[in-house]
């Protein structure tokens, strides 16, 4: 892979899945920590097990949600969403599609399948519209 000319990555879904986690983990502790002693023996380890389980199926979800990006460079695109890659070289891009109302882009290839493009929102504004303005650059 060449070096990378762009790398996206969303704003302000990034922000609130770290400070979601974040809480989520606080609030946790404070709960087990602010609950009586005799009250946290009721718990088996079964249902604690379940608890966390939860716990961390939410935080699995944000994390995906996180580490969502786009990298450009003189070969093509790669595009991670969530837990899913996509390596999409220039020749197989037919164009980038953002509507206006959408919440994100979709890049669509030249077998007319799409990918979305998860990393940049339309929450992010103007910083959104320059970085589809820079991969369709590379479409001529």
């Amino acid at each position: 892979m060449t070096k990378p000319e762009l790398v996206a990555r969303p704003v302000a879904s990034r922000i609130m899945a770290y400070v979601s986690g974040a809480c989520m983990v606080a609030i946790s502790a404070a709960i087990t920590i602010a609950l009586p002693a005799d009250i946290r023996a009721v718990f088996t380890p079964f249902q604690v097990g379940t608890l966390l389980a939860c716990l961390g199926a939410v935080l699995f979800v944000l994390w995906g949600v996180a580490r969502s990006k786009v990298v450009v460079d003189d070969s093509g695109l790669t595009v991670v969403n969530g837990y899913r890659r996509y390596e999409v070289p220039w020749t197989e891009v037919r164009g980038v599609s953002f509507r206006n109302g959408a919440p994100w882009p979709t890049l669509v290839r030249l077998d007319d399948s799409k990918v979305i493009l998860f990393a940049i929102q339309a929450t992010d504004g103007d910083q959104a519209k320059r970085v589809v303005k820079q991969i369709r650059g590379h479409l001529g």
